[in-house]
């Protein structure tokens, strides 16, 4: 977890974060970028929600990929 954390701490994200190469780095992007780099990182573990904060009050709440009933 320290070294996903040490990859984005302090740096640009438009060009020093190799995962988000290609990524608009909105509070909305990054949110599902960092779900899909920490989910299932932990044997065991599973996240329920992931939340960022932007600011004091703008932040992206995701709550994982949703399974459409039928697919």
């Amino acid at each position: 977890m320290n070294a996903w954390f040490r990859a984005v701490d302090h740096k640009n994200l438009n060009l020093d974060v190799p995962f988000l190469q290609g990524c608009v780095p909105t509070v909305e992007n990054l949110v599902l970028r960092f779900w899909d780099r920490l989910d299932g990182r932990v044997p065991g573990i599973r996240l329920k929600s992931l939340t960022l904060w932007e600011s004091r009050t703008n932040y992206a709440r995701y709550f994982g990929p949703q399974e459409v009933p039928g697919d």
